[in-house]
Parts: C-alpha cells; structure tokens; sequence
C-alpha cells in the first residue's frame, strides 16, 4: 500500500503541475533580459578566437582564466586542447606557472596588450575548488579595476560559478549560458511551455551541424532573440555568414 500511495501522490502531484502550467499561460509573461552596454559595441558583430599570436586586428580574443597558487590570474593565450595536470596551475605561482608554461600570461598583461578588444572570459576553475572558490570575486575585482564592464564576456561550464560571479556583478556584465541551460531553452521553445521560460544569461552559443544555419535553429534563435537573449555560432576554421540575429562566431580551436 505504501508504495500505491506514493505512486497516487507523485501522479497527483504531477497533475496538478501540469494543470497549474497550462492555467498559467494566460497571465505568465517572458520577461526579457535586460540590454548590456556591450550589445551597442560598433565591433559587433564580432568574431572571437582563442590564439592570442594570430588575432587580427578585428578579431577579439577568447580566454580561460585561473588562479594560482599566490592568488594571481592567469589567462591562456592558445586553444586549451588537452587540460593541465591540477597541479601544474595550483601549486605553481604566476611568476613560476608563466616561466614554465608559456602560453599562459597575467590577466592584467592581458588586458594591457588588448585593452581595446572585447575579452571573452571562461572561468577554468571549478566551483568545489579553492581556487574556484575565490575566482568569481578577483574576477569581479580585475572588471572593476580595467573598466571592463562593458568589454568583457563571462562564461563557465557550472551555472554554481556564474551564479556567484553575478553576486559581485549585479547583472552589469554579459554572461553566456551554459551548455545546459542552452539545452533548458531549447526544451522549453520546443514544447508548449516556452512563455514559462526565464532567461539566465544574456549569451547563448551554438554550434553548427555542416556549417548550415537550420530553420528549426532560426527559429529557435528568434525565440531567444525575444528574450533579448543574443546568440554566437561556434565554428572550427570555416566563416559563417552573421545575420542580424546573430551577434558573432567564436572559435575555442583557433
């Protein structure tokens, strides 16, 4: 019986979610995201790359940024193919990390070198670490310091590290969705539920099958464009034409 009423429970549950989803369609708005200062840049669109010695003159530079053992950041100047033991960033200063492993470099050179580019920032440290822990605040720290509100792309693989980054920022810089909740969106436009869908970040990136923009992908990109949601293509080293909806390309591998 135990089981029954458990079963009887979860249904019922489940019914009257469903039953209170499909009521609220008619008084749920989408509310928008808010537009960044950044999404009026006279760059965009942009085309972002991840190899610091080959950017063009137009192009803007995606970086993965970490904290090492003296609480400095450090950013990646090439592609990050094959991630580096933890211990070669952790317990290594940026003075000892910089001399034995070239293609990393201060942030603050960094941003010296580029500092009339749009830096793309991915968080390298995860949230459960130490470093992770103390990223989102030096991040913050380093954005305030440069003036780079309006210059700088945030993203991260875990929603917990965007999540607490925003604690310092208060949504006054861009943030790029994750890989899951791209897939949210996704769920939500496909079925009958996407008015309930609430937007968390301000970026959303897709990547291409055979380098062709779909009509399923148009359209879903125009859902997100509703939300002030604007999106980016991931590419390799093919161009992809950008449409008015489409504020960019960026490439993690060149």
């Amino acid at each position: 019986m135990k089981n029954k009423t458990k079963v009887a429970i979860t249904l019922g549950a489940v019914g009257a979610g469903v039953a209170a989803w499909a009521a609220s369609k008619a008084i749920v708005k989408r509310t928008p995201r808010d537009t960044k200062a950044l999404f009026q840049n006279d760059k965009l669109p942009i085309a972002v790359r991840s190899q610091l010695n080959t950017l063009q003159s137009d192009e803007q530079f995606a970086t993965t940024v970490y904290v090492t053992q003296d609480e400095q950041l450090v950013a990646t100047t090439i592609p990050v193919t094959e991630p580096l033991p933890l211990g070669e960033i952790k317990y290594r200063t940026a003075e000892q990390l910089t001399a034995d492993y070239p293609q990393f470099i201060l942030l603050d050179e960094l941003h010296e070198r580029l500092n009339d580019r749009i830096l793309f920032i991915m968080i390298g440290d995860e949230p459960s670490s130490f470093e992770g822990s103390l990223i989102p605040s030096k991040l913050w720290e380093f954005i305030e310091k440069t003036d780079r509100c309006d210059s700088v792309i945030i993203a991260s693989e875990y929603e917990e590290q965007l999540d607490r980054f925003n604690l310092y920022a208060q949504n006054e810089v861009v943030l790029v969705a994750t890989e899951d909740e791209v897939k949210k969106a996704y769920a939500a436009y496909s079925s009958a539920l996407g008015h309930l869908y609430q937007p968390n970040a301000d970026i959303a990136i897709i990547r291409l099958k055979d380098n062709l923009l779909r009509a399923h992908q148009q359209r879903f990109i125009h859902f997100l464009n509703q939300l002030n949601v604007q999106v980016m293509i991931e590419v390799d080293d093919q161009e992809v034409e950008t449409t008015p909806s489409i504020i960019g390309t960026i490439s993690f591998h060149h």
